[in-house]
């Protein structure tokens, strides 16, 4: 055996019994090629344990494990009971309003509710008061423009005011209403003046005049309405009347008819 160089690669030559041979040398390793695809899995070996499956039962029952064979292995089913339900968590945040949805349907009708209280009574008229003469009365009218007072010998329903001999006593102070009204016939022409009087004095606004006419029966008979309304304020005991008289020198007889024909009213209209 004897050595020589390659002409070539300049590697040794090595002659081994007639047999020229290049003496290899070693290079460094080179990377790891890619993981080949998993094999499928064999059978399972003697003794091998297998995973069956697992079962949830109720709550507070016992945790079991039963087995079977299957070939040569063995293979485990769990039965685990559920857990007890834990407690509430905390209340979220509230959530935002949704929508309002569609109006539903009017319901029937409810019972109707008991009556309430009663309520203060209303405002009426704080007094008020009548006279007037339930019978014909000829009033003797001798001089002009002397007034001579009416026969009032009837009440009519009265409220803070009292009555007396021909007039009207008003107990509160206020504004009035004061009304009168004379039906009259006559056998002279003449011309009437008519007044309501506060303690014997003309309430001036109250003062009416009026001429008689003659009758349409003729016959020298005439006759006459005086009629007046009038608001005046009056002092607590005021006496209130009525009276007649002539703006001429009175003649012939003057007769007052009766009832509603000769009244005199007073109305309290403040409180």
């Amino acid at each position: 055996m004897f050595n020589r160089c390659c002409n070539r690669c300049g590697r040794p030559i090595i002659v081994n019994n007639g047999v020229p041979t290049i003496q290899a040398t070693i290079g460094p390793t080179g990377p790891t090629g890619p993981t080949g695809p998993t094999g499928p899995t064999g059978p399972a070996g003697a003794g091998a344990v297998l995973v069956g499956t697992t079962v949830t039962s109720a709550p507070g029952t016992t945790a079991n494990v039963t087995t079977r064979t299957v070939g040569d292995a063995t293979e485990l089913t769990f039965t685990i009971p559920r857990g007890d339900t834990g407690p509430a968590g905390p209340t979220g945040p509230t959530g935002d309003t949704g929508p309002a949805g569609p109006q539903g349907a009017q319901g029937v009708q409810g019972a109707q509710g008991p009556t309430g209280p009663t309520g203060a009574t209303g405002g009426g008229l704080g007094a008020y008061g009548g006279l007037y003469n339930n019978a014909t009365q000829t009033p003797t009218l001798a001089t002009a423009n002397t007034f001579v007072p009416l026969e009032l010998n009837t009440a009519l329903p009265l409220l803070n005011t009292t009555d007396s001999t021909n007039s009207i006593t008003v107990t509160e102070a206020g504004t009035y209403e004061i009304a009168y009204n004379i039906d009259l016939t006559a056998t002279a022409e003449l011309t009437f003046i008519a007044e309501a009087r506060q303690n014997t004095n003309a309430i001036t606004p109250s003062i009416t005049t009026v001429t008689d006419t003659v009758t349409t029966t003729g016959g020298g008979t005439f006759n006459a309405t005086l009629t007046n309304s009038c608001i005046f304020d009056l002092a607590a005991n005021d006496v209130i009347d009525l009276a007649l008289t002539t703006s001429g020198t009175p003649s012939g007889t003057t007769t007052v008819q009766a009832n509603g024909s000769c009244i005199l009213t007073v109305k309290k209209l403040n409180d």
